[in-house]
Formats: C-alpha cells, sequence, structure tokens
C-alpha cells in the first residue's frame, strides 16, 4: 500500500511540473551523439575552449576580458567550468543566460564516444537551440573522428622494415648538439663503408637523461648482420608493433612529439614494449635551419 501512495504522489509531482512548464512556456531538453574518438582526447578538445575556433560553425567574437565567446543565431557559447567527464557550458540570449552540461563516456572501445548534452536549467524562447545545438555536434563529430585533430598529429600503428642495425653509445654533459649526433653517425657509416656493408634506412637516434648526464645512442639501418667491434655495436631491431608519427622542427617539437605519443599510449591502454627512438629523415648537418626539419617518430607498443 505504501508503494502505491509514494508511486502516486511521484506521479503527481511529475505531471505538476510537466504542467508548470506546460503553460509557462520553460523547455528543458537534451541532444546526445555518438562520436568515433577516444573519450579523454574528446573531452581535452572540448573543455580547452580555445581549440573550438577550427571546427565551430558560427562566428568567434571576444568578450570585455579578451576570452573567446562563440556565437550561433543569436546565442554565445563558453566554457565555465570542467572535470572530466563533465564540461559546463554557458548560452546567453538577449542577456539572459540558459546553463548547459556536456558529459562524456566511453562505449567500450577505446575510439568509441558518447556525447550527451543537456540543458540545466529551464528556460524560455529558445527555438531553434535544440537545432542549434545538434548542428554544434555535428560539426565537432567531424573535427574530433580525424585523430590528428585531437593530438595535434597524425599517429598510426606499424612496423619497420630495418631489422639489422649497427649502434653506438655515447655520454654529454650537456643535450647533444648537431655536430655530436653526426659525428656518431659518421663514425657508424665508416664502419658500414669499411665492411661494404650498404645503408638501407635513414639514421636513428634516442637521447635519455641519465642522472646528471645524456645518454646518446645512434644507430644505422644497414643490409645484414654484422659482427661490430669496439664501441660499435650489432643490435637486431626485431618487427614489432610501432607507433609511428611525424614532426616538423628541431629538439621542441620532437619532444612534444613524444609526449604527445605518451598522452595517446595512456588514452589507448596500450604499453611501452621498449625505448622509443627518432628517425632523422631530414639530414640535420645540411640543414640549419632546425624548423625545417622532418623527423619520423617510433614508439615501441603491446
Amino acid at each position: 500500500m505504501k508503494k502505491w501512495i509514494l508511486w502516486s504522489a511521484a506521479v503527481l509531482v511529475v505531471a505538476a511540473c510537466g504542467l508548470y512548464y506546460f503553460f509557462s512556456g520553460a523547455n528543458e531538453f537534451s541532444v546526445s551523439g555518438y562520436l568515433g574518438c577516444n573519450t579523454g582526447g574528446a573531452f581535452r578538445r572540448v573543455s580547452q575552449q580555445g581549440s573550438w575556433g577550427a571546427w565551430w560553425p558560427g562566428e568567434v567574437n571576444r568578450d570585455a576580458g579578451g576570452r573567446d565567446i562563440y556565437r550561433l543565431d543569436g546565442y554565445d557559447y563558453k566554457v565555465l567550468v570542467s572535470a572530466y567527464p563533465l564540461v559546463d557550458i554557458s548560452i546567453v540570449h538577449e542577456g539572459r543566460e540558459i546553463r548547459s552540461r556536456m558529459s562524456f563516456s566511453s562505449l567500450g572501445r577505446y575510439d568509441s564516444t558518447a556525447i550527451y548534452w543537456q540543458l540545466v536549467s529551464p528556460v524560455k524562447g529558445t527555438s531553434g537551440l535544440r537545432n542549434d545545438m545538434e548542428n554544434i555536434l555535428s560539426h565537432l563529430r567531424g573535427y574530433l573522428e580525424k585523430s590528428e585533430n585531437i593530438y595535434g598529429m597524425a599517429i598510426q600503428e606499424s612496423s619497420t622494415k630495418d631489422t639489422f642495425l649497427i649502434a653506438t653509445k655515447s655520454f654529454f654533459k650537456g643535450y647533444p648538439g648537431t655536430a655530436d649526433i653526426y659525428g656518431m653517425v659518421g663514425k657508424l657509416r665508416a664502419y658500414a663503408e669499411k665492411v661494404r656493408a650498404f645503408e638501407t634506412g635513414y639514421p636513428m637516434l634516442n637521447v635519455t637523461r641519465v642522472d646528471s648526464e645524456f645518454q646518446v645512442m645512434t644507430a644505422l639501418p644497414v643490409d645484414r648482420e654484422l659482427r661490430g667491434g669496439g664501441d660499435i655495436l650489432y643490435r637486431r631491431l626485431v618487427p614489432g608493433k610501432f607507433l609511428v608519427g611525424d614532426v616538423k622542427g628541431g629538439v621542441g617539437s620532437v619532444d612534444a612529439g613524444f609526449e604527445t605519443m605518451r598522452q595517446y599510449i595512456s588514452d589507448h591502454g596500450r604499453t611501452v614494449m621498449a625505448i622509443p627512438f627518432q628517425s632523422l629523415i631530414t639530414d640535420r648537418s645540411k640543414a640549419p635551419d632546425s624548423t625545417q626539419w622532418l623527423t619520423r617518430l617510433y614508439y615501441p607498443v603491446y
């Protein structure tokens, strides 16, 4: 009996609320959609409003404080606060503020995201707002489903055809310069020429901070297994899974690229299997302008 009383009371409350919104003209609704992208990456891009300009379907203005205000059909949108997986968004129309909230949730795969956007305060006179919100989600979907828009670089899973390597290692007090790196590469090339081996790919580089020094290893892909000797080592690169991405620029760009790859690895639940390395596509010894350097990054993963 008690359950029936509570159920009847709940029905009356819902009905009363419905009558209130019907007669007051207030409107509460939500829109939702599916994104073929990583949930964490999607949240970061939406919560960082500075990136909205790349996909926003309307116009962009500035408020008195210098913040970007994104406008569509007379409604102004801006991020108020965010904490994963929620982003609170203010929508202002003719001086009236409407509070809304986006929520992001994974659909069980690393590149499947559900997005739910709801108004959190009742409003009047919102004709067309639902269509605008659906339009915004549509443009957002087209942008986020390209991984380079989330991570700032295209990251693909691949392997490497280079398996026979000769390598050498040195330690430097400061970060190695171009002359230091290509001095080591030159030593490897001289050895390969001496034993009549052919270079089959670009020089490889790994720089690791070890206490107060930098450990630098350079490697050269060659056409066959070599014996090595002295400080020239033979290494076998086992073909496996690598995350691969290209970056253009100097040391700062390379470091940022590796940091982006680490974020990608975390987002997608991958496991790092070995140290990452650079493939020096541009001969830096012949290109003094570091902004023109092209480097391919490899991260071994499982």
